[in-house]
């Protein structure tokens, strides 16, 4: 959904045709805010900017003060927008002034209703124009990677750089954006490339967690322990995320075998690993879906039934042991799971 709110988003600010309520809701918090402010910035004129826009949060307001927060006519400028933070907490009383504007809104005031994380209200939403934003999958990260630099800091990230940040970061725009901004000031006008991801980061290429999952595919225990330092030490990287994105990989091979035992070819697999990562929206994998579907692919054939299920076993038994402390260090754990899930024996073996 969140291409086409893009593109709503878009045709809205380019026309310069307001509608009198929108309501944007969605789990991707920076595309969310990023709407509010193109919609606000396209609407009210720059001059009368301190006049006409009103950020409220709907739990700090009741009946009278929303009344008169709409009924405000514009000033210095043909509109007006107010911003309304999660409507869904109103009370009775203050819902039913919302409700009784949205069937008369104000011809000059523009009210955007935002929900808060991923809620949403069927009733406004029906009343309103509605922009959807969910996490962007990994091809687009890629995009809003070299977006960010070029529209915010006419800076270029080569494709390499970006997929480095990507799977360093993972697909949080915020902190994406975050990144970028050091890495462009790091790079003073020049481009941005891998060694400067590196620099400013502290990861290098062949070290980042999806080079983490691909040594667990080989079972290439010696190389997969040689990271876990490293990649415990980036930023918002954590025991129980690895664990969660090494599930996801675990489940899909999982799946991918069982597509294999019931006759399907392994040329034909990375096609279905593809359709599956879009279709199941699995964004918590810091690397491309193609990427992903091709080492999965290739790999999947020297992977038993019961070696996966094995590994999900594992991944479990780590996953309560992260969350109980009295264990051991989060190191020690993935290290133990590392070692379970490469002595897992191969399908072929097996055999």
């Amino acid at each position: 959904m969140s291409q086409a709110a893009s593109r709503s988003l878009q045709a809205i600010v380019k026309n310069r045709e307001f509608d009198p309520a929108y309501y944007i809701h969605g789990e991707d918090e920076y595309q969310k805010e990023a709407a509010v402010r193109q919609i606000a910035d396209a609407a009210i004129d720059p001059a009368g900017r301190a006049f006409n826009l009103e950020v409220r949060r709907a739990s700090e307001l009741d009946a009278e003060s929303l009344d008169v927060l709409l009924s405000t006519m514009p000033m210095f400028s043909e509109r007006r927008v107010v911003v309304l933070q999660d409507p869904s907490v109103l009370k009775k009383q203050t819902r039913s002034v919302l409700d009784r504007y949205l069937d008369a809104p104000a011809p000059g005031t523009s009210l955007i209703m935002v929900a808060a994380g991923g809620k949403s209200d069927r009733a406004l939403m029906e009343r309103s124009v509605e922009l959807r934003f969910d996490p962007l999958p990994p091809a687009r990260v890629i995009k809003f990677i070299s977006h960010h630099a070029r529209e915010t800091h006419n800076a270029s990230i080569t494709p390499a750089a970006a997929e480095l940040l990507h799977s360093v970061v993972g697909s949080d725009l915020h902190e994406l954006a975050t990144e970028i901004d050091k890495l462009a000031s790091y790079a003073s006008g020049g481009e941005i490339d891998e060694a400067i991801v590196g620099d400013v980061i502290g990861v290098r290429h062949g070290e980042t967690l999806g080079d983490f999952m691909d040594a667990l595919v080989d079972r290439d225990a010696a190389r997969a322990l040689g990271m876990l330092s490293r990649l415990l030490a980036q930023p918002k990287t954590t025991g129980v995320s690895i664990v969660m994105v090494l599930a996801n990989q675990t489940l899909a091979m999982a799946w991918g075998r069982a597509k294999l035992d019931r006759g399907m070819s392994v040329t034909s697999l990375e096609r279905e690993y593809i359709g599956l990562l879009q279709s199941a929206g699995w964004l918590m994998l810091p690397k491309s879906f193609g990427a992903a579907a091709k080492v999965w692919a290739r790999a999947t054939e020297d992977w038993s039934a019961e070696s996966l299920d094995r590994s999900i076993h594992a991944l479990v038994a780590a996953d309560v042991a992260l969350k109980d402390t009295r264990f051991a260090s989060d190191e020690q754990i993935l290290a133990g799971l590392v070692l379970s899930i490469c002595a897992s024996g191969s399908s072929r073996l097996a055999a």
